[in-house]
């Protein structure tokens, strides 16, 4: 991977643009780029992109970063969006490797 960019999820209007871009990956973020009340339908609007076939053949590695593990969204999040086509999930501030096998 020589570049990434980083997708705010809040903002579906820029993902077709993104994936149409150079950079090798996307990052769609679910968590700090999104206000509260936008979480549910940033989520839908990400799970949606990915569900796309064209998105899933573009070539782009596909990377999520979900909400932390102990936040009212993570369930939610993962659940929507650990689809094939996601090569991965970035799980914020993970602080024990017994989440990291929770999350597992």
């Amino acid at each position: 991977m020589r570049s990434k960019l980083f997708v705010p999820g809040a903002r579906p209007e820029l993902f077709d643009k993104a994936m149409a871009g150079p950079a090798d990956a996307l990052s769609f973020d679910l968590e700090d780029s999104v206000p509260e009340a936008g979480k549910t339908a940033a989520r839908a609007a990400v799970a949606a992109f990915l569900a796309r076939p064209e998105v899933v053949a573009g070539g782009k590695l596909l990377i999520v970063r979900t909400n932390a593990t102990d936040s009212p969204h993570f369930a939610a999040d993962l659940q929507a969006v650990a689809v094939p086509g996601v090569w991965l999930l970035n799980i914020p501030k993970i602080e024990s490797a017994a989440q990291v096998r929770e999350v597992a």
